[in-house]
């Protein structure tokens, strides 16, 4: 099994659950400090998603929750 989020992948196998990164380079070239913090927040929002990805496919794969915190989702 695998998805992908932005930059990086999720791939499941017999060894576990695995980050991958998808493509070549993880950001565009970089200028200026903001643009260099703009990146890294945008890489580490897409590894927060990777993230609650694979403690979903643990908790599927397994069938037993991982006492994992969660976070509450507004809808409108």
């Amino acid at each position: 099994m695998t998805s992908a989020v932005g930059k990086f992948g999720v791939q499941f196998d017999a060894s576990g659950v695995h980050v991958t990164a998808v493509g070549g380079a993880l950001c565009p070239g970089c200028l200026s400090d903001e643009q260099v913090d703009e990146q890294i927040q945008w890489l580490k929002d897409d590894l927060d998603i990777i993230a609650m990805m694979m403690k979903n496919v643990i908790v599927e794969r397994r069938g037993k929750p991982l006492g994992l915190k969660t976070r509450e989702v507004d809808t409108l």
